[in-house]
């Protein structure tokens, strides 16, 4: 299945030990939490602050010094 090229991030869960992306168009990006250890060592309280950014296309974890971008996650195996 594609992403359409103009979805967005609307909001990050954390589900048995992945990232699970929510998109404005409905679709669920799944990312394995190892790939990211800084936040599969943080609290959850930590996981749950994040920010979006460049219109939903980034998301940041400023405490953390996370950065995704998410042409990246589209593309990520």
């Amino acid at each position: 299945m594609r992403v359409q090229s103009d979805a967005t991030i609307r909001t990050v869960d954390f589900v048995n030990g992945h990232l699970v992306f929510i998109l404005s168009d409905g679709f669920r990006l799944k990312q394995p939490m190892s790939r990211y250890p800084g936040l599969a060592r943080a609290s959850a309280e930590a996981r749950r602050a994040f920010a979006l950014e460049q219109n939903g296309t980034r998301i940041v974890w400023k405490s953390l010094g996370i950065r995704l971008e998410l042409n990246e996650l589209r593309t990520a195996r």
